[in-house]
């Protein structure tokens, strides 16, 4: 939902300018978690740059949450405080890529 490309990693493109447009995105739907690998030994493509920007961005509406599950991974998962009880926002995907 971040970015596009055609099913061969082709024509890449990210769908949101920066992190604040994705945090927005993120609190707009609203998602509950987002669980990211953090691990910096791997690639990590633009998206997923801005998609940890975005939580970092806003340590007032994401939670980092103290799993013990991943005490030993880079696997961090981030609750959106405040969701409860907003209704659910509309998801689009673009299938045309």
């Amino acid at each position: 939902m971040l970015a596009s490309s055609t099913w061969s990693a082709r024509q890449y493109r990210l769908r949101y300018a920066g992190a604040s447009e994705v945090a927005d995105y993120l609190e707009s739907i609203p998602v509950e978690l987002v669980a990211l690998d953090t691990d910096e030994s791997r690639p990590w493509a633009p998206h997923r740059r801005q998609l940890m920007e975005a939580l970092r961005q806003r340590p007032d509406r994401w939670e980092l949450l103290p799993l013990e599950a991943y005490r030993h991974s880079k696997l961090r998962v981030y609750w959106l405080t405040g969701h409860a009880g907003r209704p659910p926002g509309k998801i689009r995907v673009d299938l045309r890529n």
